[in-house]
Parts: structure tokens; C-alpha cells; sequence
């Protein structure tokens, strides 16, 4: 890895229920990806803009609804070209799994958000619009 890349830190939080995944459609890049984001400079850890993150997006909270904890492995690098900046960006992924402590089926069951089958995320169709990064990321997941 080139160590004078710019780097970009982002979360990404798994949502799993009866061997189906949650993916929220992005309208900026019309394709479906993982909940999550860039970390925040106010962000104190990953952990902690991984619980953000998962707030907003979803309005649920932490702790009373749900806990997250890495899924491994955890990390992962990958230098590409950033679609917002234009230039090859070392991105380091914290990979991190949502574990529910109740029912959310009415909270994650909004227009935005699409749940999908493990057949349907490694072998997409071609009008899947699953993002490159899950398209990335999926195949490593210790699932």
C-alpha cells in the first residue's frame, strides 16, 4: 500500500436477519450499499462512527436496540479511484456486524432500504445495482 495516498476511513455495518441483508439505496450513485460512512473527525473510534452512522441512517438507537461488534475481518485496505475527489484514495474499511436485541422489522422496513438474499449478493443480476464496494467487500465477509 502507498503510504502517500490520501486516506479515507469509512465504517460499514452488516444487518443479517434469516439469511437476508439489509442495503439502503444511495440516490447520489443510484446503487444499493451497506449502512454506514466516513468517519468523522469528532468520531473518538470507528466503533463509535459505525454507531452514528447506523443512528442516522436508520433511527434506531444503540445499546437499547441493537450492539454492533467487528465481523471479521474486521479491516480492510484497498487503494481506487474516488468517485468524489477524482484521485486514487487508500480507503481502510471497519467492518463491524449489527446484532439485534429486538424486532426492528418496522424500523428497517422503510422505502430506502432493501433486504436481499446471499444468492442475490454473490451472483447479482445485472440490474442489481449492488455497489462496487459491496461487490468488494461481500466475497471477504466471513459469512
Amino acid at each position: 500500500m502507498d503510504k502517500n495516498l490520501p486516506l479515507q476511513e469509512v465504517v460499514i455495518v452488516i444487518i443479517r436477519k434469516d439469511n437476508r441483508f439489509l442495503f439502503q439505496k444511495n440516490q447520489k450513485w443510484q446503487d444499493l450499499s451497506f449502512i454506514g460512512g466516513k468517519i468523522e473527525a469528532e468520531d473518538s473510534s470507528p466503533l463509535e462512527a459505525a454507531y452514528r452512522e447506523t443512528g442516522e441512517e436508520l433511527a434506531i438507537q444503540r445499546e437499547i436496540d441493537y450492539v454492533l461488534k467487528p465481523l471479521d475481518p474486521g479491516i480492510y485496505e484497498e487503494e481506487k479511484l474516488s468517485k468524489r475527489t477524482g484521485k486514487v484514495t487508500l480507503y481502510r474499511f471497519y467492518i463491524y456486524e449489527m446484532l439485534m436485541k429486538k424486532d426492528l422489522s418496522d424500523e428497517l422496513n422503510v422505502d430506502e432500504n432493501v433486504w436481499l438474499g446471499i444468492e442475490d449478493i454473490r451472483r447479482p443480476k445485472s440490474d442489481s445495482h449492488l455497489s462496487e464496494i459491496v461487490k468488494t467487500i461481500f466475497p471477504i465477509l466471513n459469512i
